[in-house]
């Protein structure tokens, strides 16, 4: 298994010292993923190493299905979360898809993740690689956090911060807008 750290791109650091970032999935073990490169890595190295980087919350935005084509156990998941004290979010969005609707995104999402920041806690938000559903709870976050008013320049930091490619979808970049005009 791969024994480097997962890059996690912090976004945002309040005063209470809790912050957000977004990375991969931990644990991603393919032979050769979309990105042409092999991704041989451990869940439970990887969330050793998270603990150790001061990560004590993950949001998941994938599900179960989507894990274990990722390589990734579910049960190993959630069993090596808990043993290491870590919450685990899951909260599935369709790949190139949005949440089902605002009011879950902020109730399940946006908001825990605010009050676990405003608690202190490191929070690291993932997808398959980082890039388009994380991207968007992302830009949101900064809407409800009073960083960004305008939801081009919360997309723009994003990409800038994590990767051009973030946010992957016109399907995710519209709901960002809608979003931002409620």
């Amino acid at each position: 298994m791969q024994n480097t750290q997962i890059l996690i791109s912090v976004f945002h650091e309040n005063e209470n010292g809790g912050k957000f970032g977004l990375s991969q999935c931990p644990g991603k073990n393919l032979k050769k993923g979309r990105d042409g490169k092999v991704h041989q890595r451990s869940i439970v190295e990887d969330l050793e190493n998270f603990k150790a980087r001061g990560v004590s919350v993950i949001v998941c935005l994938l599900n179960n299905y989507e894990l274990r084509s990722i390589g990734v156990n579910p049960t190993v998941y959630q069993d090596s979360a808990k043993r290491l004290d870590i919450t685990l979010i899951q909260y599935p969005i369709i790949e190139m898809s949005v949440p089902e609707s605002f009011e879950s995104m902020d109730e399940q999402v946006i908001f825990p993740i605010i009050n676990f920041a405003n608690e202190g806690k490191f929070i690291d938000i993932h997808c398959r690689g980082g890039i388009g559903r994380s991207g968007l709870i992302a830009a949101c976050l900064f809407k409800r956090l009073g960083v960004f008013s305008n939801p081009h320049e919360a997309i723009k930091f994003v990409r800038k911060k994590r990767d051009k490619r973030c946010v992957e979808s016109q399907n995710q970049y519209s709901f960002i807008v809608r979003y931002f005009n409620l």
